[in-house]
């Protein structure tokens, strides 16, 4: 994810709880992965969309909306890994 603008999703990410209850790192996790599934089935319909048109138009496919949704997927799916990550007992511990 080369040219990835980590800007582009800052403010999303700022309005992520810092200090996570319990029921924010579940509702977190479940947004998420709901995110990441609505954009895996938006990248396999553009693909298959993309198989049936003309070379022009799959190769713009291909160059932008494709390639945008891979990084959107790439970033999502950390998003919900560290989620997933917090749902550990450990990460509500405060250090001693």
């Amino acid at each position: 994810m080369a040219e990835h603008d980590p800007d582009a999703f800052a403010h999303l990410f700022e309005t992520e709880p810092q200090q996570p209850s319990s029921a924010d790192v579940r509702e977190w996790t479940d947004l998420y992965s709901r995110l990441v599934e609505l954009l895996e089935r938006q990248l396999v319909e553009t693909k298959g969309f993309a198989d049936a048109v003309p070379d022009a138009l799959r190769e713009y496919l291909s160059r932008e909306n494709i390639k945008i949704l891979r990084e959107e997927l790439e970033v999502f799916r950390a998003r919900l890994t560290h989620w997933q990550g917090m749902d550990q007992p450990s990460a509500f511990r405060t250090p001693s």
